[in-house]
């Protein structure tokens, strides 16, 4: 079986060819995964190693001695991992079509790195199997029990959130709704921010998305989103916000949209829909909460999916979707 590769913009693609499958997927929570791609977890798989011409539309990453991630130059989307010297690669699964066919998601891996069991927690069962935890390497260190749960969210008193992709190229950081910041009308107050406040008033509500944009532009099957308004972000130097600065590089991905990756790691950092220019949305894996991925300290998590209807991979969807259920439940 043939099966390409693509990133969002199609700049970016190859094919290889499956002799076998369904393939055993993981997720990997590593803090240089969620930080590389910008979201929860790498949603990953071996694959064969693509046609070296094909990564010539691609930029290349070291993120350690041993593994270089390829991102597409022109938007952005995690393609895979070479490692072993070239020999090997590691697939971003969102990358291509029939998920469901072609892979069997079975581990979450280095969960531990989160501290909170970040997307763990949310999706312990997909397609009616048990994901088998790891504090690090599946079958190459500790299995977890299913019971395994981070440690409590710590109150953090700071005044900011930092927001860092993994090579710090991008780096700015974020005050909390009922911050004073000068703004000309208060968020809870403001028709166009309100919404995104949570109810007590010192977090911003953040969501998770399975739609195809958000899927590519990522190489992850969940995207997760921090939506926070403009006048409440300061970058590193102290200026007040703008689409692009550091190492970032912008790619419009439809009419008034544009989307933030880091040129040089390739993580995704941001979204802004112009019809709403208040408002920008900020990759959750990029953020560095004291605790955890889940960043819930700041964060006040929507129980549902955006854009649930466009799911390439639905049993992963529906697994989700009932982990977000139970999850609110036992959280209150």
């Amino acid at each position: 079986m043939d099966v390409t590769s693509k990133c969002l913009c199609g700049s970016s693609s190859f094919t290889v060819r499956i002799e076998q499958y369904p393939i055993e997927a993981h997720l990997c929570h590593c803090d240089t995964c969620r930080h590389a791609h910008g979201e929860f977890a790498a949603f990953h798989a071996p694959w064969p190693v693509p046609p070296p011409e094909s990564l010539k539309t691609m930029t290349g990453y070291q993120s350690s001695s041993s593994v270089t991630r390829y991102f597409c130059s022109k938007c952005g989307t995690q393609m895979g991992d070479a490692g072993a010297h070239g020999h090997q690669w590691t697939t971003s699964t969102a990358t291509v079509d029939e998920p469901e066919k072609l892979f069997e998601y079975k581990h979450h891996i280095f969960v531990p790195d989160t501290k909170d069991g970040g997307l763990s927690d949310l999706l312990p069962m997909i397609n009616g199997r048990e994901m088998r935890l790891w504090r690090g390497e599946k079958y190459q260190s500790e299995e977890l029990p299913k019971s395994w749960k981070g440690a409590p969210p710590a109150p953090d008193p700071s005044e900011r959130l930092e927001a860092r992709c993994l090579c710090g190229g991008v780096k700015f950081f974020i005050t909390r709704p009922d911050a004073d910041v000068g703004a000309p009308i208060p968020p809870r107050e403001d028709p166009d921010i309100k919404k995104y406040v949570s109810r007590k008033g010192n977090k911003w509500m953040a969501s998770n998305c399975v739609c195809k944009s958000c899927r590519l532009a990522s190489g992850c099957d969940i995207s997760s989103w921090y939506f926070v308004a403009t006048p409440f972000i300061t970058l590193e130097d102290g200026a007040p916000f703008r689409n692009v600065f550091g190492t970032g590089r912008e790619y419009c991905s439809s009419e008034n949209v544009a989307r933030v990756f880091c040129s040089r790691c390739g993580a995704t950092v941001l979204y802004q829909n112009f019809q709403r220019p208040k408002m920008v949305d900020i990759s959750a894996g990029i953020l560095r909460s004291k605790a955890g991925a889940r960043a819930e300290d700041w964060a006040d998590w929507n129980l549902g999916i955006d854009y649930s209807s466009e799911a390439i991979n639905a049993s992963m969807r529906d697994a989700l979707q009932q982990g977000l259920s139970s999850w609110g439940h036992e959280t209150g």
